[in-house]
Parts: C-alpha cells; sequence; structure tokens
C-alpha cells in the first residue's frame, strides 16, 4: 500500500495492540514510514524511486537531444528494504533516489 495507507495502517494496529502480529509493507518510501520501518511499526518498504526515475527519464531525453545511446525500456526498480537493511549503504542509495539530500 501506499505510505498514507500503512501509517494509517500501522496506527490502527498500534490502537488494537496488535503492532508485530499482522504484517504491513509500504510502497514509496518516505521519512515518517522509514521511522515506522526502524521502530517495527511496519515490516517493509517497495521504495519508489520516484526522485531517480525522474533523474532517469530527463538523462534519456538529453540523450535523445545530443545523439547519445538512448534505452529503449527502463525498469522501474521497487526494492524491498526490510528494517534489518535499512542502515545498509546500499538501502541508503536507494533512498537518496526517493528523497535526495537538500545539502
Amino acid at each position: 500500500m501506499y505510505d498514507e495507507a500503512g501509517t494509517g495502517a500501522a496506527k490502527v494496529l498500534e490502537t488494537r495492540g496488535l503492532t508485530g502480529k499482522i504484517g504491513i509493507a509500504v510502497a514509496d518510501g518516505s521519512p515518517t514510514t522509514i521511522a515506522l520501518l526502524k521502530a517495527n511499526a511496519i515490516q517493509g518498504i517497495f521504495f519508489q524511486e520516484a526522485v531517480g526515475q525522474g533523474i532517469d527519464g530527463t538523462q534519456q531525453v538529453f540523450n535523445a537531444l545530443t545523439d547519445a545511446p538512448v534505452e529503449r525500456d527502463l525498469a522501474l526498480v521497487m526494492p524491498l528494504v526490510t528494517a534489518d537493511k535499512i542502515d545498509t549503504p546500499e538501502a541508503k542509495a536507494v533512498i537518496a533516489r526517493v528523497f535526495p539530500s537538500s545539502n
């Protein structure tokens, strides 16, 4: 489910005392759901690399305009990250394509 629905589901389970007894996985990967994952209120995030997808698409347009090679098909990668993997370099690289640093 998308982040807002997952956040709501996590709150319902908390209210009912069912946190950890029913699994929740979300798709998107907001800072809120990352915090819920770290708190074990949700069990997984399928990170939708929206910013990364925009970067990839823009690169393809640039390539087409400059006669550089163009990828005809680009996969929409949505890797699943669980709490035990959230702080790994691989997960951090994915998160950077979801919410790039504003620094």
